[in-house]
């Protein structure tokens, strides 16, 4: 009967080892899968932290070129601004030496007004005196 318990024994730890190592097989098994996945949920990480660092060099760089176009845009209204405020300087200039002119060629003529009056008056003395006899 020690043969034959020894016999159950062993088959008992023969069945036991073939479940551990049925047991072990599962575990690798679910071990591989779980190290593929992270394998692959890695690999899909570094790709998109990679398009994160792409799409954030794209923004900064669209960033500075619009910081670029708005101080270049800002020059240029600062140009026209100035030429503008010189333009308008300049017409306002001109405007005051044309009302300068104005003014003084009125003064001629109202001169030359009074000094076409005073001749005629002068020739109506003359003509006056003439027909007198007196000259």
């Amino acid at each position: 009967m020690a043969s034959s318990t020894q016999n159950v024994a062993s088959h008992r730890a023969v069945l036991q080892v073939e479940s551990l190592q049925e047991q072990l097989r599962a575990v690798v098994e679910q071990r591989d899968e779980v190290l593929l996945s992270l394998s692959t949920t890695e690999d899909q990480l570094a790709q998109k932290a990679a398009a994160l660092h792409t799409l954030q060099v794209v923004l900064e760089q669209l960033q500075q070129e619009r910081q670029r176009d708005l101080a270049a845009l800002q020059a240029r209204h600062e140009a026209q601004m100035s030429q503008e405020k010189e333009r308008t300087k300049k017409a306002y200039l001109d405007m005051k030496a044309l009302e300068d002119r104005l003014r003084e060629a009125t003064e001629a003529l109202e001169a030359a007004s009074r000094l076409s009056e005073q001749l005629d008056r002068k020739e109506d003395s003359l003509r006056l005196l003439r027909n007198e006899g007196t000259f």
